[in-house]
């Protein structure tokens, strides 16, 4: 019985207090990346960083282009990439782009 209790005292102090300002202040948002893409190999992936588009396995990284993107993507046989380069809203979701191509 005290062995439970004891057990039990640990358990309150464990727990996170959950209030309306954690809530409001993404206390418990989910981290995440953004602009990650798997690559067809299954080794590699490439992400959208401040630098440049880097492309990484597990074990390395490689850099693909310099060059500040708003957005990236990449052709259907990973031969090239359609880099957005400027970007102007005109309404609600849409929005006019400006795209250069490279060969990584």
């Amino acid at each position: 019985m005290i062995i439970y209790r004891f057990l039990w005292i640990i358990q309150l102090h464990a727990q996170d207090r959950i209030s309306l300002e954690k809530i409001w202040n993404d206390y418990f948002k989910a981290k995440t990346i953004a602009a990650i893409y798997a690559m067809q190999d299954g080794k590699h992936y490439t992400l959208l960083e401040e630098k440049g588009i880097t492309q990484y396995n597990y074990q390395t990284k490689k850099e693909l282009v310099k060059g500040i993107f708003t957005s990236y993507n990449l052709s259907f046989n990973e031969s090239y990439l359609l880099l957005e380069t400027q970007s102007e809203p005109i309404y609600r979701g849409s929005k006019k782009d400006i795209y250069e191509k490279s060969y990584p």
